[in-house]
């Protein structure tokens, strides 16, 4: 294998994977015993199910592709990663009477700000083992690969873009690999 595609991080589990394709355990496991996604491979030693670089390619292409490894088709229903008004939790209020003095305060503090795009693009890269990334090198790395085209990509696939190019960039997290 190439050094400039060699794994940043050697292992992640299968909860981890489901994250990074922005899906659910449950849906994720139910996607690779119907074949979409590879199945993971498993410590000897331990027996603990995990993806390894390769793994994890592939389940970020077929997340971005929407075509499984078995050839079939598949339509992705879950939430993308980075969209602020779907990261917000849903609560029921809760019976006038049945709340605290301290709820019904005229001055709320307000909720904390949504994190921007850049600012999940560069924990996803962190989350895929490039743990030295900056925000100025991410926006820069979009910038290379996207330019400043009206048409812009879906975060998986952005993601992915990034990803490659800064793993073949000389970076000081790569040296000695």
């Amino acid at each position: 294998m190439p050094e400039e595609l060699a794994p940043r991080q050697v292992a992640v589990s299968v909860s981890d994977m489901a994250r990074l394709v922005g899906l659910g355990r449950s849906r994720f496991h139910q996607l690779i015993k119907e074949g979409v996604f590879p199945a993971p491979c498993q410590c000897p030693e331990t027996r603990r199910p995990y993806y390894d670089y390769v793994g994890q390619l592939t389940c970020l292409e077929v997340r971005r592709t929407h075509r499984g490894i078995n050839g079939r088709t598949v339509m992705f229903y879950a939430r993308q990663f980075g969209r602020a008004e779907d990261m917000k939790l849903k609560s029921r209020p809760k019976p006038l009477g049945a709340q605290s003095s301290s709820a019904r305060k005229k001055n709320p503090t307000p909720p904390p700000p949504a994190p921007s795009k850049l600012d999940i693009l560069v924990e996803s890269l962190k989350q895929l083992g490039m743990s030295t990334v900056t925000k100025a090198e991410a926006t820069d790395a979009f910038n290379a690969c996207f330019g400043a085209g009206d048409q812009k990509p879906s975060d998986e696939a952005a993601l992915l873009a990034v990803f490659r190019y800064l793993s073949r960039q000389n970076r000081a997290d790569s040296q000695g690999r």
